[in-house]
């Protein structure tokens, strides 16, 4: 599974963190097209926020990464390690998101850190297509991979108010 991606390698023996080959993602047809835009701007300019990425994401990009992490969560219901399309749920999600925390200046220490910063993103992912189909004003600078689930919880009663007076 992830351990076993060529792009993705947890460091050298001296640096002990998730790495990626953004040259080797921008190749691989099995990587969401989203991905492999983020690995191009990336490779060209190393750093970019949360915010950043979701500001230049497209409703279709928003959707297409929702879909994913839609299959993530029913798939954590009903976890099975033989499926090849949980490996390529996670494989995406896991890219997507080891990307932005690279681009943010975090460094994932393991699985376990990886794992919480896939649903503190899912999370946030929700919250932009919201954003997105209700074309709405948001500062997204707000947005962090290391927020906690409160935190997100607390951005989307925001944004549900706010809604709500609108009406």
């Amino acid at each position: 599974m992830i351990e076993s991606l060529d792009f993705m390698s947890f460091g050298d023996g001296k640096e002990n963190f998730l790495d990626v080959d953004y040259k080797q993602i921008i190749l691989d047809k099995e990587i969401i097209s989203v991905t492999r835009a983020l690995a191009a701007r990336l490779y060209i300019s190393p750093y970019m926020t949360l915010g950043e990425f979701f500001e230049t994401c497209s409703l279709d990009d928003i959707i297409t990464i929702n879909e994913l992490v839609a299959k993530f969560i029913e798939n954590e219901k009903n976890y099975n390690e033989t499926e090849s399309k949980d490996d390529y749920i996670i494989m995406n999600l896991a890219v997507l998101v080891s990307m932005l925390a690279k681009a943010e200046s975090i460094y994932i220490k393991s699985l376990k850190e990886l794992t919480e910063y896939i649903i503190v993103f899912s999370g946030l992912c929700l919250i932009a297509y919201a954003i997105k189909i209700n074309e709405s004003d948001f500062d997204y600078s707000k947005f962090s991979l290391e927020m906690s689930q409160d935190e997100v919880q607390g951005i989307c009663n925001d944004i549900l108010k706010k809604h709500e007076k609108s009406k």
